[in-house]
């Protein structure tokens, strides 16, 4: 039997089962136990629909606020990134903007507490290695009374 008959044509795109599009495989995400192995929706509403549920954020809204950033950290102002992330405030879900992943990671590490983040610049700043501007003299002054 010639092994071209055994071996099956895969498609090249499939239909999103929420936009209804049709669009290459590549914008699907892959799912192992799928028999084409990728998702039934598309990236795109994959994405939509994690923001509505976690955030109660609509595409629009999140383009609203990426728009406002200039696409870029609230924290640290890199532009450079595939992705930003929805922070919020883990007690009442508020959204607070849009952060890239290490942005996220390091507020994540100091538990959403401004007090830890305000002594990691003081430290910083104490051993050398980073310069005070009066920005952060202001911030640090305003937010430690032991700092005088």
């Amino acid at each position: 039997m010639p092994t071209d008959l055994l071996m099956k044509e895969r498609p090249s795109s499939k239909r999103c089962g929420s936009c209804g599009q049709e669009k290459t495989l590549g914008h699907f995400h892959v799912q192992k136990n799928s028999p084409d192995g990728k998702q039934g929706r598309c990236k795109a509403c994959s994405s939509e629909r994690r923001l509505s549920y976690h955030y109660g954020l609509d595409a629009g809204v999140y383009a609203r606020l990426k728009d406002a950033q200039d696409g870029a950290c609230i924290v640290c102002r890199c532009a450079d990134q595939k992705r930003l992330y929805v922070d919020h405030n883990h007690a009442t879900g508020a959204v607070r903007g849009l952060i890239c992943h290490g942005c996220n990671v390091g507020i994540g590490h100091m538990k959403d507490d401004p007090t830890m983040l305000v002594r990691a610049a003081e430290y910083l700043v104490r051993t050398g290695q980073a310069y005070p501007t009066k920005a952060l003299i202001s911030l640090i002054m305003s937010t430690n009374p032991h700092s005088e």
